[in-house]
């Protein structure tokens, strides 16, 4: 009797100290139950980061959407600054997520998830699940911000174009004056820069036109120089008065205005067309960055 009680003794020690190495293991470990600890923090920051990056979008077609920013009188430099900083602010959203998942990634591979409880396996899940829809949505958000730039810069060509055209409009203005003041040469001066602004409102148009969002037919990119030659006929008119040759000088100008009248009915698909040209412009908006404004609603 006394050896079998023995034997049960024994048995009793190795199966309690086989429970405590069992126990041990599931609880006491250093590295999961700091995870344990980490993962609400995990799952709360991707969370708002996934909501940030739709409230930035969000934000970003309220402000700078096409249909907006054509309804304005003036489009300011400030507002190009402030499309930017939309920009900027996905990017380092996008950045700040992959640093989070990335840390939590690794924290997650250097323990055994079968170890953890099953609420903590629930928030396990819910990680990365959301790791998984920003992998899904990432090369469309890089796609987005791409388009956004190509986007900002037509819009900086819009407002480039709008201060040209007050240029070209003063210019005039003062041409005029120095021809009505009979200051022949200060006006000359003043067409040759009217003729370089015109060459700048070509390239202008030319750009708008290579970017893919605005469509310029061929007659009005050719009536950019259509009306540069006119003013060429204009000088020739200066000239003219300058030899005081009023009969010649009357006919000349008759044949500037032909010219002019006849540039200007040339661009005249552009000026007749901004309505539609705003539809085209918009549609563009919609199919390269409204295409992401519907992500991670859910988080926002």
């Amino acid at each position: 009797m006394k050896s079998k009680h023995k034997t049960y003794s024994r048995t009793f020690i190795l199966l309690s100290i086989v429970s405590l190495f069992f126990l041990s293991g599931c609880v006491q470990s250093p590295e999961i139950k700091q995870f344990s600890q980490d993962l609400p923090q995990y799952d709360e920051n991707l969370e708002i980061i996934l909501g940030n990056i739709h409230t930035d979008f969000y934000n970003y077609d309220l402000d700078y959407s096409v249909n907006r920013l054509m309804n304005l009188l003036t489009i300011t430099d400030s507002m190009v600054t402030g499309m930017k900083k939309e920009e900027n602010n996905i990017k380092e959203d996008m950045l700040n997520f992959e640093e989070i998942a990335k840390e939590y990634q690794t924290a997650k591979s250097s323990i055994n998830i079968n170890m953890l409880s099953e609420e903590d396996k629930l928030i396990v899940n819910k990680i990365d699940n959301k790791i998984s829809e920003y992998n899904l949505n990432k090369e469309k958000v890089n796609s987005c911000l791409s388009k956004m730039e190509e986007y900002r810069d037509w819009i900086k060509l819009v407002n480039d174009n709008a201060k040209i055209l007050e240029k070209f409009e003063t210019q005039s203005i003062l041409m005029n004056e120095y021809v009505q003041s009979e200051k022949y040469q200060d006006a000359l001066s003043k067409v040759t820069e009217i003729q370089n602004t015109i060459s700048q409102m070509k390239d202008n148009a030319q750009k708008r036109k290579d970017s893919g969002i605005q469509t310029f037919s061929t007659e009005t990119i050719q009536s950019y120089d259509a009306l540069s030659n006119s003013y060429n006929t204009y000088k020739e008119y200066i000239n003219l008065l300058i030899d005081e040759d009023w009969e010649e000088a009357e006919i000349k100008y008759i044949e500037y205005s032909q010219e002019y009248s006849e540039a200007i009915s040339m661009g005249s698909d552009e000026d007749a067309s901004i309505t539609e040209a705003i539809n085209e412009a918009d549609t563009w908006y919609q199919e390269n960055i409204g295409v992401c404004f519907d992500l991670f609603e859910s988080y926002s």
